[in-house]
């Protein structure tokens, strides 16, 4: 028929999360078929999405990059694929750093490995930012343990530790409310033993503490110039005082938008990234906290509001055109119900009591929840997962000595 939009054959390299599987029930819907390759556990098929037509046990890119692409590749040459889409970290690094082995089998979507680089270094993107006139919170870098008098003396508490690259509240994300919190917690971190290229733990940087909510510039880029943009607010998030988003809402932000675009042609990027800012009404200016080099956690969203990202990347590795800044619905809320929203909830309540929590109900309440019923088994079996490594970890908040900023009336 003409016109007729043909079907890809695409291939999703990475783990099968809830970012992931809205991916795939995107482009599942759109007509595509969508396989998988990833380790496989011994319940995976019990909850394997509708949406994915095959699953490819290979490497785990957490463990062994190269091996994960020499699979990938592997699955390649042997099938007509038309495009690999890597969603998370771990496996978009490892498709930049391979990049030369892949090209030759598949067609994908992935920054300069320098540029990749650039982008997955706190310290390096605070940098770049600095250069190009993008403002940053005040970063204190090469810390060592003799150092941290110098830095407790010179800091404003509190204060967030990061790992150098990686992310993650559970394991890369440290908050200090004072100088007793800051030692402690920074010896922790430097403990840890990290992945090399991709998290590095052995020598966490030290950024002033922005107060107030997070602000996300998601993007894909082609070729070095910005398609599309959604911006979003991380309405409630999980610890309450900044973490990954609970309760995540739509907005229109130009300014935003323009500040993404800058960073991110400055770096001549290629593909999916999530920009994280934060609005300092002490200075009266948006602040760079990160760049997610990857596709973002609240993916469902961005395809709930009517911005297929996996789709236009599909599109354009395809050459199919592509209608740029694509409109969205704006304000939309998108809950994540385990653990993120319960974790906040209760937070939310031991700080400010539950009556109060409770009169601000309106704003705590998503439009859209991380539930499919058409497909819901993975997600129930995220949800399970979810639970169970709750109940080992605990209920620590995760360094909670930190009053949050933004009460439930505010929230809205």
């Amino acid at each position: 028929m003409s016109g007729a939009r043909s079907a890809a054959r695409v291939l999703i390299a990475d783990y099968p999360g809830g970012q992931v599987i809205a991916g795939a029930r995107a482009l599942a819907r759109a007509g595509d078929r969508v396989e998988l390759a990833w380790p496989r556990g011994p319940l995976d098929g019990l909850a394997m999405s509708r949406a994915l037509a095959a699953w490819h046990p290979v490497p785990s890119a957490i463990d062994d990059p190269a091996g994960f692409v020499d699979g990938v590749c592997a699955l390649a040459a042997a099938a007509d694929y038309d495009l690999v889409l890597p969603f998370g970290l771990d496996a978009c690094h490892a498709v930049a750093k391979y990049a030369d082995r892949i090209a030759p089998h598949v067609a994908f979507a992935a920054p300069a490995y320098d540029r990749f680089a650039v982008a997955n270094d706190k310290l390096a993107t605070a940098r770049h930012c600095a250069a190009i006139g993008v403002a940053v919170p005040r970063v204190f870098s090469d810390v060592h343990a003799v150092d941290l008098d110098a830095v407790c003396r010179a800091a404003r508490f509190p204060v967030v530790i990061k790992a150098r690259s990686g992310s993650g509240v559970a394991d890369a994300l440290r908050y200090a409310a004072d100088a007793e919190a800051l030692r402690r917690l920074y010896g922790a971190m430097v403990e840890r033993s990290g992945r090399a290229g991709v998290r590095d733990f052995s020598a966490p940087l030290i950024q002033e503490f922005v107060p107030g909510h997070i602000h996300d510039a998601c993007t894909v880029s082609w070729r070095g110039e910005v398609v599309t943009v959604l911006t979003q607010v991380r309405q409630v998030m999980s610890p309450i005082y900044g973490g990954v988003g609970a309760i995540n809402r739509t907005t229109d932000s130009p300014p935003l938008r323009a500040l993404a675009r800058r960073v991110l042609e400055s770096l001549d990027w290629h593909g999916p990234a999530q920009v994280e800012f934060k609005y300092d009404p002490r200075d009266r200016a948006f602040k760079l906290i990160e760049i997610n080099p990857k596709l973002w956690g609240t993916l469902p969203l961005s395809i709930a509001a009517g911005v297929d990202f996996p789709g236009i990347i599909r599109d354009l590795v395809l050459g199919r055109p592509v209608a740029r800044d694509r409109p969205y619905r704006v304000g939309l809320r998108y809950g994540f119900l385990f653990p993120q929203s319960t974790q906040a909830v209760a937070q939310l309540g031991r700080r400010f009591g539950w009556g109060r929590l409770w009169r601000a109900r309106a704003a705590l309440w998503p439009d859209v929840i991380d539930l499919d019923p058409r497909d819901p088994l993975p997600d129930l079996r995220r949800a399970a997962g979810a639970a169970w490594r709750q109940w080992r970890r605990g209920t620590d908040e995760v360094n909670a000595g930190i009053a949050p900023t933004n009460p439930p009336e505010s929230i809205g």
